[in-house]
């Protein structure tokens, strides 16, 4: 039996990786083609993998074709995928001795020398060569590779520059995916709403494009707020995405945001309308849940309350609310330097330095203090005296 692995993360499948498959299957003799989603691929960072169930589902929805086999074997044998291993079980498993096809990019192709027992892997597979980018010179790849005994063939499949990462991002932007992916496959993403997450540097490219925002301070409140959490044994990870996200909307005009808090009819005080600087707490928590896709409700409350504070604040919550007060970067060091000694005895300490402060602040400036402010300080300062 003739075959040949595709092998890769299709996180997700799309209409470059169903090119090579058709283009192949048409230039070449194979009995069988098995596509093998990784579990764990070496070469990647896995934040943003789907699941390995909804990897496999969007593969099968996508190919229906006799010589066309999805095959679990990695995801199965979980841990991290080593292509060596694999070919070995799939020739085991079809009693082949000789060797076996192999699909592979220009791109991969270029880094083989680091791949698991790549020695011994070339002994095992010829090569089906697929041109990921046209500027690649094969000959000159293989060469440089200088592997012995390593056999490959070209394939003829016509470039197409599309990649799994762009069709995420454009999932993420909302963008048309017509283009890019199988019909099935869309409609499988949208009714899972997979890749919705985005990396923090990506939340930063948005903040600075989309809303105007000074990072300078957020990414200080993440950091800061990171630190804290680790300290306090509760998710960084969360505190760094709270943090960052806090101010997403403060840069916005006074108008603009009175505008988005009434357009979405966003859930605010009366006080907090008395008082629009504070308005970007809850709207930013309304733009964290609906452009950002974020649906942790702590994360929600951290942002949403970081400015105003709140009773029975959560643990993240109070991380977040301190970090926007005290981090090093952008906090004016007097003010800093007196709510830090109090941090060594507790979160509620140092959250009711900072309320003493405030109220200390607001009455020599003359402004009305809210009663909301009034309960949630005293409320703080009786922890604190416990």
């Amino acid at each position: 039996m003739k075959i040949c692995i595709y092998s890769g993360t299709f996180n997700p499948v799309h209409n470059a990786h169903i090119k090579v498959i058709e283009g192949i299957l048409e230039e070449f003799d194979y009995d069988k083609i098995i596509i093998i989603p990784n579990n764990i691929p070496p070469h990647k960072n896995n934040e943003d993998i789907a699941s390995a169930y909804d990897r496999i589902e969007m593969l099968r929805l996508t190919f229906d074709n006799p010589k066309i086999e999805i095959s679990d074997i990695e995801l199965s044998r979980g841990g991290t995928s080593y292509s060596f291993d694999t070919v070995k079980a799939i020739k085991e498993q079809y009693g082949i001795t000789e060797k076996i096809s192999f699909v592979l990019g220009t791109d991969a192709l270029m880094g083989l020398r680091s791949w698991h027992r790549f020695e011994d892997f070339t002994k095992e597979v010829d090569f089906v060569i697929v041109q990921r980018q046209h500027d690649y010179n094969v000959m000159q790849i293989l060469l440089n590779l200088n592997i012995e005994g390593m056999t490959c063939i070209m394939a003829k499949v016509p470039f197409l520059d599309i990649s799994s990462s762009e069709l995420r991002a454009s999932i993420r932007k909302n963008s048309e995916l017509t283009p890019l992916t199988h019909p099935k496959v869309i409609d499988y993403i949208k009714a899972k709403n997979l890749y919705q997450t985005y990396t923090f540097d990506e939340i930063i490219n948005i903040l600075e494009t989309e809303f105007q925002s000074h990072i300078e301070h957020s990414v200080a409140v993440a950091e800061f707020g990171a630190r804290l959490a680790q300290e306090y044994e509760t998710d960084d990870t969360k505190a760094r995405i709270a943090g960052i996200l806090h101010d997403c909307v403060k840069y916005l005009s006074k108008e603009k945001i009175i505008e988005m808090v009434k357009k979405y009819h966003v859930d605010v005080f009366d006080h907090e309308m008395k008082s629009p600087r504070t308005l970007h707490g809850p709207l930013g928590a309304y733009i964290a849940k609906t452009r950002f896709k974020i649906e942790d409700e702590d994360i929600l409350n951290a942002i949403r309350f970081h400015t105003i504070g709140r009773k029975n604040m959560s643990l993240l919550e109070k991380i977040v609310f301190l970090a926007d007060k005290i981090e090093p970067v952008t906090r004016e060091e007097e003010f800093r330097t007196k709510i830090t000694p109090e941090l060594k005895k507790g979160l509620d300490y140092a959250i009711a330095k900072y309320y003493e402060l405030l109220l200390e602040k607001l009455t020599k400036e003359g402004i009305e203090v809210s009663d909301y402010t009034k309960e949630v300080a005293d409320y703080f300062q009786k922890r604190a005296a416990v």
